[in-house]
């Protein structure tokens, strides 16, 4: 398991077969998402598979992003995607493949993309 910055290169790790991404999009803004895919694609494999979890919509997500912890104020910048958004931002790079369950059940997305 590998812990860090998305957006930077991380090609130390070497070539893998799967990336799992839970919920590690909802922290970066739409115009971020293209700088993540590449980032995954780098160190993966073609043919690899991609797992993301995403909290399903657009844009900043307001009461998610504000919070309150011992009386601090923090925003944690958090943000919905939609499958339109990560096909469009991982486009050359990764194939939309499948979704997994059923989405109309939860505001929560998985889906399945493939490396190009």
């Amino acid at each position: 398991f590998y812990i860090g910055n998305m957006l930077e290169k991380y090609t130390f790790i070497g070539k893998v077969d799967a990336i799992i991404c839970l919920a590690g999009l909802v922290h970066l803004p739409v115009e971020s998402l293209p700088t993540a895919f590449e980032r995954m694609s780098e160190v993966m494999d073609a043919g690899g598979s991609l797992l993301l979890m995403i909290r399903d919509g657009k844009g900043r997500v307001d009461k998610m992003s504000d919070v309150v912890v011992d009386g601090e104020e923090y925003d944690r910048s958090f943000y919905a995607h939609t499958l339109e958004e990560l096909q469009e931002c991982s486009e050359g790079l990764f194939a939309f493949d499948r979704i997994i369950g059923n989405p109309e059940e939860s505001i929560w997305v998985s889906c399945v993309f493939k490396r190009l």
